[in-house]
């Protein structure tokens, strides 16, 4: 069986959770100066590196370009297999199946007629139908909808206090 945990405060008194609000203010000062840092650390390497990524995805492109176009130009050449295989690697194609409407059909379009043949297309329909939360919570915060009314489809709003820390700036470098 498991034991649950209890928590338990070691602050007693005001000057105790004054104290420890100082501690989190200094860990927090400390923590957010390694962090930016870091952050000015990465935007150094960023700043290093582009220039040979961008050169490099640039060259990237020009090469998979130029071997797409080669590999259109000479597509009749394949028989049985979809590629070629040369030492450093191979090139060809991959044939897939996509889904598509049929002339100047929308998707809605066939939706209409898939709900129109039921039966024969049950299995291809969704017929899920989902509850905009954040719409009935904002109706019911602005008293747009009451709550009785709300009661009716079995919501309600509740009020959570929920806690929070603010503390102040601290210059770590002094």
């Amino acid at each position: 069986m498991a034991t649950k945990l209890i928590k338990v405060t070691t602050l007693k008194f005001e000057s105790d959770v004054n104290e420890k609000l100082g501690e989190l203010r200094k860990v927090s000062a400390k923590l957010k100066k390694i962090e930016a840092d870091l952050d000015q650390k990465k935007a150094d390497l960023d700043n290093k590196y582009n220039t040979e990524i961008n050169d490099l995805n640039e060259q990237k492109l020009l090469c998979e370009t130029d071997l797409e176009l080669w590999s259109e130009s000479h597509k009749t050449e394949l028989t049985t297999k979809r590629s070629w295989d040369f030492i450093n690697g191979a090139i060809g194609f991959r044939q897939s199946q996509k889904l598509v409407t049929v002339g100047k059909l929308a998707w809605k379009d066939v939706i209409e007629r898939a709900v129109s043949l039921k039966k024969k297309f049950k299995n291809y329909l969704d017929e899920k139908t989902t509850l905009k939360k954040d719409v009935l919570r904002s109706d019911l915060i602005n008293k747009n909808l009451s709550l009785d009314d709300a009661a009716e489809i079995g919501v309600s709003l509740q009020a959570d206090d929920s806690f929070f820390i603010d503390l102040m700036e601290t210059d770590v470098t002094k």
